[in-house]
């Protein structure tokens, strides 16, 4: 029964991913963002941290890198390592 939940749960967990990374394709990262999640920018109307993480996101499934680096200079380090722990979870059967 235990068994039975847990393979439940891990294919959720993986068809969630999938689903998140299917709307990041379709996020269109060449827009001029006047319109954003950001709550941060919305308020001051200045760029955080995180601005163009999203649109890099997209930029990156669609394999255009030097856009993603220009959205958000952090989406190149943050995706390998991301990428890194979600394939330690897997070898570990956490996931």
């Amino acid at each position: 029964m235990v068994t039975a939940i847990r393979y439940i749960k891990n294919n959720a967990v993986r068809l969630f991913l999938v689903i998140i990374l299917i709307a990041f394709w379709f996020v269109d990262y060449k827009s001029n963002d006047k319109f954003t999640f950001c709550l941060f920018r919305m308020i001051t109307h200045k760029n955080c941290f995180a601005c163009g993480t999203i649109r890099g996101i997209s930029a990156i499934l669609h394999l255009d890198f030097i856009s993603a680096y220009t959205l958000n200079r952090l989406n190149i380090l943050s995706l390998p390592i991301l990428g890194f722990v979600y394939l330690n979870c897997l070898k570990n059967n956490r996931l």
